[in-house]
C-alpha cells in the first residue's frame, strides 16, 4: 500500500529520543549558517529563557524514510529539508554535552548522550542521530572528537577540514558557555533550562513524505517561496477582510486612516504592535500578538482598530524615532522633553516601551501631570544606569516592565518597590551604587559613553555638548609602560584602570594621539586638544594622577551621580 504525505508537529526531544538516524542527503548544499543566522536562532532561544516567549516555530523539517528500523537498528531518514536548523539544534547539544563532561556534571552529560545525540543499541551503539551532507563529514568528526573520556563511533571522515560548519561549531561553542557558565563554574540549572528550551520550546512541523512526492521537488519549492507575511500584513488583511464587500469604504478608509497609520510608523510599524499588545494583555508572547489582537478587537469596526491602534503611536515614536521632532511632537513641557531624550540617547531598552507608552499617553491625556511622569521616567532611567554600574546590562527586563504599570501605576516609589520585590531583577540601593562607581568596571559596559556624556552635559551651563562622536579614553593607560609604573603599582592599576574615574571623553583623533604619554605629557593634551570639558577640568585639578588622584575623583563623581540618577524611597 502506497505511503502518503503526512504532517503534524514535532520537538527537537520527539525527534531524538528515540533509536533515529537523520542523514542529509548529497544533492543538498553543505552547512552554511554563519554568525547573522546564529544570532537570530539565539535570540529566539534567549526570548524563551527570559520569558517573554513560550515557545519559537522554527518552520518545516521535512522528511523521506531511508530505512525502517529492526531490532537493535534505528530507523534512518533523508532529511529533504530543515538540514541547517537540525544540524545547528545538534550542535548545540553536542557542545552542552562537551561542557558537561569537562566539569564532570555526569547526569547531564549522560542523559544528553545516550538519549538524544547517540544511538545505543547493537552494532549502532554510539553512533550519531544526525548527519550532516557528505561534504561536511570531516569538520563534523573533528567536532565530535573532542569528547575527552568518551569516544562516539564517527563515519569515515570526508570534505574541507575547514568550513561553515567549523566556524559555527566554535561560535555555538561560545554561546553556549556564555548561558552554561559563570565566573568560570558550571550552572547545571542555567544548563538544564537551556536544555529544556532547545529539546521542548522549539517548534517544528515535521513532514513526512509518501512514495508519490519527489524529494527534489519538494525542497526546491521549499526553498524558492515568497517572504513570509509579518503582523503587519496580518493586521491590514484582519481590518480589510471585514470590508470584502464594501470596495470603494474599503479604499476610502485604507486612503483616510490606514495609509497616515503606516506612514507615521515607517519601517518601525511592524516593531510597534508587540509593545502595543502587551499594554492590553501583558501576557501575550511575540508569536500570540496577532491572535490577541484579533480577539480584542472581535466587535470594533474597522475605523475603530484603526483609532485603537492609533492611541500609543506618539508616545513610541518619542521612543523609538530618530527625528528628535517626534520626541517634541507628544507636545509636553521642557522637563520632561529632556527626560523622554535621555531614554532615546541612552539606547533604552524595548522591554520598556509598554510601560512607557502607557504613561506618557497618559499623560498627554491630563490623566496625570507632567511632573510626576518625569519623575517616572527618571526612576527608570536611574534603574538602568544603577545596574550597568554593577555590571548588569539591560537584558532580562521584559518581565518587569510588561505588567508594570498594572503594578505600580504612575508612582515613582511604588516602581522602585516592584523592582526590588522581583526577584531576577535588581536594583541598586545608594552603597551598592557607590561601591560600584568606585570599584566596578564601568569601561566596556554598554551604558558608559551615556554616562559620561551625561556628566559633561552637567558642566557646560546649558551649552550644546560638541557634536563630535565621542571615545572613552583611559587617562591612566590600559597597559603600563615605564613611566606609569614609576606613578601606581600593578595591583591598583588592574583595579583602577577601568572604573568611571579614570575614564574621560575624547574625539577619535585625540584618542589616537594620545597613546600611552606620561602625565605631564597627557596634562598638556588635554589642555589643549580636547573639546570635552571633563577632560579639560580633569587637567586642571590634578597635577599628578595615581591611585589617589583617581579615588579623590571617584568620590566627586560618587556625588555627582546619585543626585542625578536618585533611586526613591519605597512608602
Amino acid at each position: 500500500m502506497a505511503q502518503e504525505l503526512a504532517a503534524g508537529p514535532v520537538t527537537l526531544l520527539l525527534l531524538l529520543q528515540s533509536e533515529r538516524e537523520y542523514h542529509s542527503p548529497l544533492f543538498q548544499r553543505q552547512y552554511v549558517w554563519g554568525e547573522s543566522q546564529l544570532s537570530v536562532l539565539w535570540k529566539d532561544i534567549d526570548e524563551i529563557l527570559e520569558g517573554s516567549e513560550s515557545s519559537k516555530f522554527l518552520g518545516a523539517i521535512v522528511l523521506e524514510t531511508r530505512r525502517t528500523g529492526l531490532a537493535f537498528e534505528p530507523t534512518s531518514y533523508w532529511i529533504i529539508d530543515g538540514q541547517q536548523r537540525l544540524t545547528t539544534l545538534y550542535s548545540i547539544l553536542i557542545c552542552v554535552a562537551q561542557l558537561a563532561e569537562k566539569f564532570e556534571a555526569q547526569e547531564i552529560f549522560e542523559g544528553i548522550t545516550r538519549q538524544y545525540l547517540f544511538n545505543q543499541g547493537g552494532q549502532f551503539k554510539n553512533t550519531p542521530k544526525v548527519l550532516p551532507t557528505l561534504r561536511d563529514y570531516r569538520q563534523f568528526t573533528d567536532f565530535l572528537t573532542k569528547f575527552s573520556a568518551f569516544q562516539p563511533k564517527l563515519p569515515t571522515p570526508f570534505g574541507e577540514e575547514k568550513g561553515r560548519l567549523q566556524k559555527a561549531a566554535s561560535l555555538i561553542s561560545q554561546r553556549v558557555a556564555e548561558r552554561c557558565k559563570s565566573n568560570g563554574k558550571f550552572l547545571p540549572d542555567a544548563t538544564k533550562r537551556l536544555l529544556g528550551a532547545v529539546l521542548e520550546n522549539l517548534k517544528f512541523v515535521q513532514i513526512q513524505l509518501g512514495d508519490s512526492q519527489d524529494p527534489h521537488q519538494v525542497f526546491h519549492s521549499l526553498n524558492t517561496g515568497g517572504v513570509p507575511l509579518q503582523n503587519k500584513d496580518l493586521i491590514r488583511n484582519e481590518v480589510f477582510h471585514r470590508l470584502a464587500d464594501k470596495p470603494e469604504e474599503a479604499n476610502v478608509i485604507h486612503s483616510n486612516l490606514w495609509s497616515p497609520f503606516e506612514v507615521e510608523l515607517g519601517e518601525r510599524l511592524d516593531s510597534y504592535f508587540f509593545p502595543f499588545t502587551l499594554i492590553h494583555k501583558s501576557s501575550t508572547t511575540k508569536s500570540k500578538v496577532f491572535a490577541t489582537l484579533r480577539d480584542r478587537w472581535k466587535v470594533m469596526n474597522p475605523p475603530e482598530i484603526i483609532e485603537d491602534l492609533k492611541i500609543f503611536v506618539p508616545a513610541y515614536n518619542a521612543l523609538s524615532d530618530t527625528n528628535s521632532d517626534s520626541r517634541n511632537g507628544l507636545g509636553l513641557g521642557e522637563e520632561l522633553a529632556a527626560r523622554i531624550d535621555c531614554l532615546y540617547r541612552m539606547n533604552a531598552p524595548t522591554s520598556m516601551y509598554p510601560y512607557l507608552m502607557k504613561l506618557l499617553t497618559e499623560c498627554r491625556s491630563g490623566s496625570i501631570d507632567e511632573k510626576t511622569c518625569a519623575d517616572c521616567v527618571r526612576v527608570c532611567e536611574a534603574f538602568l544606569v544603577r545596574r550597568a554600574f554593577s555590571g548588569l546590562e539591560p537584558t532580562g527586563l521584559h518581565a518587569v516592565f510588561k505588567d508594570l504599570w498594572s503594578k505600580a501605576g504612575s508612582s515613582p516609589s511604588a516602581i522602585s518597590k516592584t523592582m526590588d520585590d522581583t526577584a531576577t531583577v535588581a536594583f541598586p540601593d545608594d552603597e551598592e551604587f557607590k561601591e560600584s562607581m568606585r570599584n566596578k568596571a564601568l569601561y566596556g559596559r554598554k551604558l558608559s559613553p551615556y554616562i559620561l556624556i551625561e556628566y559633561e552635559r552637567s558642566l557646560r551651563g546649558g551649552d550644546p555638548v560638541p557634536d563630535i562622536p565621542p571615545t572613552i579614553d583611559h587617562v591612566m593607560p590600559q597597559t603600563l609602560n615605564e613611566s606609569w609604573k614609576k606613578v601606581i603599582n600593578e595591583k591598583d592599576h588592574k583595579r583602577l584602570k577601568d572604573v568611571w574615574a579614570n575614564l574621560v571623553p575624547l574625539s577619535q583623533q585625540a584618542n589616537s594621539e594620545k597613546g600611552q604619554a606620561s602625565w605631564a605629557e597627557v596634562r598638556e593634551f588635554f589642555r589643549t586638544e580636547t573639546v570635552f570639558k571633563t577632560t579639560k577640568r580633569l587637567a586642571e585639578e590634578n597635577a599628578g594622577w595615581d591611585a589617589a588622584a583617581i579615588s579623590k575623583r571617584s568620590e566627586q563623581l560618587v556625588k555627582w551621580a546619585v543626585e542625578r540618577w536618585p533611586k526613591p524611597s519605597v512608602d
